[in-house]
């Protein structure tokens, strides 16, 4: 039997019209509070502003870039085990997303989202 918990915390890959296939997705915590959902988003190295929060209806989708910012011209990787590209998340909620509260704070590599559902009129 598939929970409403459940397929919260599935991620479905969704095509954007780009060409490009994420390289790598972060990881999420998802919590049901008692007024609202908490949505932790793991984005060690991502900068604030390569990231983009959007809502579809019943999904929230997640996009953005971690870069490698101490590549050097003329270097030789070793060992490389981080992924640095594109990345992109989408989340499906028990409730249309459009119609939500959305707040979001940034701290320490960890993008923490906080959603209230709107009761319909």
């Amino acid at each position: 039997m598939v929970t409403p918990l459940s397929k919260l915390m599935q991620s479905l890959p969704q095509s954007s019209g780009q060409s490009f296939q994420p390289a790598w997705q972060p990881a999420v915590d998802i919590y049901r509070c008692d007024e609202a959902w908490l949505i932790k988003i793991d984005l060690a190295g991502v900068k604030q502003e390569d990231i983009e929060l959007s809502t579809n209806e019943h999904f929230l989708t997640l996009k953005g870039q971690r870069r490698d910012l101490q590549i050097q011209e003329g270097h030789q990787t070793y060992s490389m085990e981080i992924s640095y590209n594109r990345f992109e998340r989408t989340l499906e909620l028990p409730f249309d997303a459009n119609n939500a509260l959305i707040q979001t704070d940034y701290q320490d590599g960890m993008l923490f989202i906080r959603i209230q559902a709107k009761e319909k009129s």
